[in-house]
């Protein structure tokens, strides 16, 4: 970029692009915050009075709706990637950067004991960035500060979240125990449970909560049939209420496929069910001559099919009798996929998940044929299923392993054509062995809203003089292009495509497999996103070399952005040995945040949790940062 270029540009942010003065609202809730984290760090949360006149005072000086607000904001939510991009991590994690991090690591327990209470619509927690020696103290406070004296019913809790599920969560099993049969008593209104995990006698009391809807445990312990049987048992409360079921479940002596088929009939009125299949225990790198023994929800759907249908005709009913499901989403892993059992049984059907490794078509295990998926594209059961399809996810095989099925050019051809109602795709490990075409992947689907590529070479056009309006997409509100390289380093002009052919994106996210190795994106490549009206969310790598000695014009390239609120970035280290300093990553990030914040841009920095992990658990790296 040129000088000319560069003091060509705007001077200053726009009016639109910097922050406002914070509303009163605003304002109140920083200071109350502030306060109570004081209190919760100090020692006079040691006395059980104190607590007590903290609980009341809250309570009795703020609306139900503020609280929910106030305790959101002390602790991550997980699903808020693009201010905490390390709350959803799978990790374990001790995250130094964020001071809501470090007071989640260590006084989970006593948020919960302080801002837990009746008026709480809406808890969310990830175990995996709290410290291990404190499960039993965060499980205990939510079962102790609902069974308090005066004990008080809690109608207006609907969600429950709980996850970051481990082997290192199990040893608190009976807590769970204990919570779910707490909320079965105090809180009949929760619809919304998520649990790290979950045994017979836990699921004996989710069974009885009134508006359960949606279950998910990310382990089972100490759980067999009984505890399926307890959630189908024609008293309970989620024989008919239940939509929404992921059970971990991965290697049970006393857990066979045929119990589960048995559930699936029972229960008429589930739209969502899975056994969480894609955990399952890979081939290449378990080293044993079986892939696992995990029931796979697949097979319990064929399982189910075939026993309706056998039982029918031991009852001597005439004519076909098929199984009937309400399920709108199935995930097929390790199994070749007859879509005309899904047309038959699933007819609402509408998300598909498919997901298969090379290995199992080979000696010992010959579960399908290598070529099953071209031949299934071929029939005309998948043109009819296809049709109706809203959302697609497909892992090919070279996700997992080298020269593996990738979806070859004809294939993908084939798979696209039909597919005009889509409107969320996912590719994981496809063009491996050619690039996917990137555009006309908008033009077979003209309603497509989301797009993931995940290690997917993508080819895109370099002539952008005339574009060609039938591959501009005017719906494609999110993209994200992740864990690969090649692309990047072969197509300099990879961000103009994007830039012309997906105008209303307001969420990007482009980051490779590790930004070892890789140079990162030139401030002038970045710049050609700034066309993009509606963007908001970006994440990018950048370059070190490029950025490292001239970081205004970062700066510069930010204020064209109309839109963007959120911006996540990692950097890219190549070779030389000056690049892979960690310490200039802490200067840069720190250098960028501070001459953001004099220019009041309204633009939330953060940096990459996948890309550089260790900034986040290092101690000087944080002060640097001054965050």
């Amino acid at each position: 970029m040129q000088f000319q270029e560069i003091m060509s540009m705007d001077p200053m942010f726009p009016p639109r692009a910097r922050k406002c003065a914070s509303s009163l609202y605003t304002c109140a809730k920083k200071v109350s915050t502030r306060l109570l984290v004081q209190f919760i760090n100090s020692s006079m949360y040691e006395r059980e009075q104190s607590v007590r006149k903290v609980r009341k005072y809250i309570r009795q000086s703020l609306p139900a709706v503020i609280l929910t607000d106030i305790l959101s904001s002390m602790v991550p939510v997980p699903s808020d990637k693009w201010r905490f991009p390390c709350a959803a991590t799978l990790d374990r994690l001790h995250c130094k950067m964020h001071p809501e991090c470090e007071l989640v690591y260590g006084r989970l327990d006593r948020v919960i004991r302080v801002m837990f209470s009746e008026d709480i619509s809406q808890v969310s927690i990830n175990l995996k960035t709290v410290n291990i020696d404190l499960y039993k103290q965060v499980i205990a406070s939510l079962t102790g500060v609902m069974t308090k004296l005066p004990s008080r019913p809690f109608p207006l809790l609907t969600s429950l979240v709980v996850c970051g599920g481990s082997v290192h969560s199990d040893d608190i099993i009976t807590r769970i125990e204990e919570l779910c049969e707490v909320l079965k008593d105090f809180a009949g209104n929760i619809e919304n449970l998520h649990l790290p995990v979950a045994s017979n006698l836990s699921l004996r009391s989710v069974s009885d909560i009134r508006r359960i809807r949606s279950l998910r445990a990310d382990r089972t312990k100490a759980f067999n049939k009984r505890g399926l049987y307890h959630l189908c048992h024609p008293e309970s409360h989620s024989r008919a209420g239940l939509q929404v079921l992921h059970l971990g479940v991965f290697k049970h002596t006393h857990f066979e496929k045929q119990d589960v088929a048995e559930f699936l009939k029972c229960m008429k009125n589930l739209l969502e069910f899975s056994l969480l299949d894609s955990d399952r225990a890979l081939v290449r790198l378990d080293g044993s001559c079986t892939p696992g023994d995990k029931v796979l929800t697949y097979s319990v759907f064929k399982r189910a099919m075939r026993d309706t249908e056998e039982s029918a005709s031991i009852r001597g009913q005439i004519g076909p009798h098929l199984l009937a499901t309400n399920l709108r989403a199935m995930s097929v892993v390790d199994r070749s996929l007859k879509p005309h059992y899904i047309l038959e049984s699933a007819s609402l059907l509408h998300r598909l998940s498919i997901d298969w490794q090379q290995e199992l078509s080979f000696p010992p295990f010959n579960r399908f044929k290598s070529t099953w998926f071209t031949d299934m594209m071929k029939g005309q059961s998948w043109v009819t299923l296809s049709k109706r399809l809203t959302r697609l996810d497909i892992t090919f095989p070279a996700a997992y392993s080298i020269n593996s099925y990738s979806l070859p050019l004809e294939d993908y051809t084939r798979l696209m054509q039909n597919l005009a109602n889509l409107e969320e795709l996912r590719l994981v490990g496809a063009g491996q062995g050619g690039p996917i075409p990137l555009m006309p992947t908008l033009q077979y689907c003209p309603k497509l809203r989301d797009l993931v590529l995940e290690k997917c070479p993508v080819h895109v056009p370099d002539n952008y003089e005339v574009v060609d309006q039938r591959f501009v997409s005017h719906s494609l509100k999110r993209f994200f292009y992740l864990g690969e390289m090649s692309s990047l380093l072969v197509h300099d002009f990879m961000m103009r495509g994007i830039s012309h052919y997906m105008p209303a994106l307001t969420e990007l996210e482009i980051q490779p497999q590790t930004v070892l190795g890789y140079c990162g994106l030139r401030p002038d490549q970045v710049l050609e996103l700034s066309s993009l009206m509606h963007l908001e969310k970006l994440s990018l790598p950048l370059s070190i070399r490029e950025c490292i000695m001239n970081l205004p014009q970062i700066i510069f390239v930010l204020r064209e952005f109309p839109s963007l609120r959120f911006l996540t970035l990692s950097w890219g280290m190549w070779c030389e040995s000056y690049d892979i300093s960690r310490g200039k990553i802490s200067y840069m990030m720190a250098w960028l945040f501070n001459a953001l914040g004099a220019e009041n841009a309204n633009i939330h920095l953060e940096l990459s949790y996948k890309q550089h992990p260790r900034e986040f658990c290092n101690f000087r790296s944080v002060r640097s940062l001054n965050w």
